[in-house]
C-alpha cells in the first residue's frame, strides 16, 4: 500500500507519515520499483498504532520507548506500565461520557418525534439547502 492511501485510511498527511519515520517511531517502508514506500498491513496497523498513541497525548519519546520494548520482547518500564494504564482508564472514561451523551441526543430526539416538533423526512434537505 502507498503512502498516500495508508494516510488518507488513517485521516493524516503523508508528510506526517514521513516525519514519524525519520523519527523512528516507523521503521523505514520498503520500497516498490518504482522507489514509492510500500507499506505492509504490519506497517499500517503500526502506522494506526502510532496516531492513536499520538491522538491520546502519548509523547512521540514514550511511544518510542513502547515500541522499542515492544519489539526487542521486553517488559516496559514502571513509568511506561503507569502511562498506559492511566491512558486506558481516560479512554475508558471517555467512552462512558460519549455513551452518555449519546443517549441523551437520542432522548431529546425521541422527545421531539412524539411532540411532532421534527419532520424526519424534510430534515436532510432543509439541512442541505442551509449548508449548499
Amino acid at each position: 500500500m502507498r503512502i498516500g492511501e495508508v494516510a488518507r485510511q488513517v485521516r493524516v498527511s503523508t508528510s506526517i507519515i514521513r516525519h514519524y519515520e525519520r523519527n523512528g517511531l516507523l521503521p523505514p517502508a520498503c520500497r516498490d520499483a518504482l522507489g514509492y514506500r510500500d507499506y505492509s498491513e504490519a506497517d499500517f496497523e503500526r502506522i494506526k498504532l502510532v496516531m492513536g498513541a499520538r491522538d491520546l497525548g502519548i509523547s512521540i519519546a514514550d511511544i518510542k520507548e513502547i515500541l522499542a520494548t515492544y519489539d526487542q520482547g521486553q517488559t516496559p518500564s514502571r513509568r511506561i506500565l503507569e502511562l498506559l494504564g492511566h491512558k486506558a482508564s481516560e479512554v475508558e472514561q471517555r467512552s462512558r461520557r460519549l455513551e452518555s451523551v449519546k443517549l441523551e441526543l437520542c432522548r431529546l430526539r425521541d422527545a421531539a418525534l412524539q411532540l411532532g416538533q421534527f419532520d424526519v423526512a424534510g430534515a436532510g434537505s432543509a439541512q442541505h439547502e442551509m449548508v449548499g
